[in-house]
């Protein structure tokens, strides 16, 4: 049986991924919950999966993301055998909008955020330091309800509900990834030890006024509470982030955009 480790447990996507992996009854299960930011000490570990970070926001300052998602992401690699097969969640941000681009796996990088700067960075050391390695590039994480983590999907919930007009940006695109399809992902690469730069994502590629049209459509919700309009100029979040999808993740997507949208 696998030991595999997690950082990042409480997290969004990790607090999903830890009662998938609780299910399976696959695995011997360590949960990391030391300070990354310093040097730590994990015991000997088959598979570290590593999702601690700190997400972007208008409040996250370069030195705490070049700090947690960087330095963290070298502590966390650093403390583990050369054996360790090294998972870690990396995003669409370490590439540059563009609109007219679709990236693959080797495109050259250009991040335009302090957030992408730091996972490019993590990437970088990754490759160069970890022979099994397993980067996966995600876009815009959903599937699920956690009201502790709040995500686009339950910013749409709870104004919705209130019937509120709410502006949703018709330039951001991403092409979102669910979780249920990203965990079971995880689980075929730890199993079949996938290594490599993964695009993570979906085939469809929608901005977030098309994403919340079509939320509102899946689940009888009335649409003329969105107010379509451009994000603001001061907005953190890069507009055209088209990633194309790696054929070996798209051979284990089950579940399409509109029925992971359904509450």
């Amino acid at each position: 049986m696998k030991t595999v480790a997690i950082t990042g447990a409480t997290g969004y996507f990790g607090k999903y991924l830890l009662q998938k992996l609780l299910s399976l009854k696959r695995y011997n299960l360590y949960i990391i919950t030391e300070d990354i930011t310093k040097e730590i000490n994990i015991p000997s570990v088959d598979v570290m999966i590593h999702l601690a970070a700190k997400k972007p926001s208008n409040n996250s300052s370069a030195d705490e993301l070049y700090k947690i998602n960087y330095e963290g992401t070298k502590n966390v690699a650093k403390a583990c055998s050369p054996d360790t097969h090294f998972i870690f969640l990396s995003s669409d941000y370490v590439f540059k909008s563009d609109s007219n681009k679709i990236y693959v796996e080797d495109d050259v990088k250009f991040p335009e955020t302090d957030y992408g700067r730091s996972k490019s960075k993590s990437e970088n050391f990754l490759s160069m330091n970890v022979d099994k390695a397993t980067i996966l590039r995600t876009s815009m994480l959903y599937g699920y309800i956690n009201w502790q983590r709040k995500n686009f999907i339950q910013f749409l919930i709870q104004n919705l509900s209130s019937n509120k007009k709410i502006d949703v940006y018709n330039d951001i695109f991403c092409r979102p990834t669910h979780v249920e399809d990203l965990s079971e992902f995880i689980i075929a690469a730890i199993e079949r030890k996938i290594y490599g730069t993964i695009h993570a994502c979906s085939d469809a590629y929608v901005d977030r006024y098309q994403l919340a049209s079509l939320f509102c459509d899946v689940n009888g919700l009335d649409k003329k509470y969105l107010i379509s309009c451009e994000s603001p100029k001061s907005s953190y979040w890069p507009k055209h982030l088209n990633l194309l999808p790696s054929k070996v993740f798209l051979k284990n997507i089950e579940i399409s955009l509109k029925n992971g949208l359904v509450l």
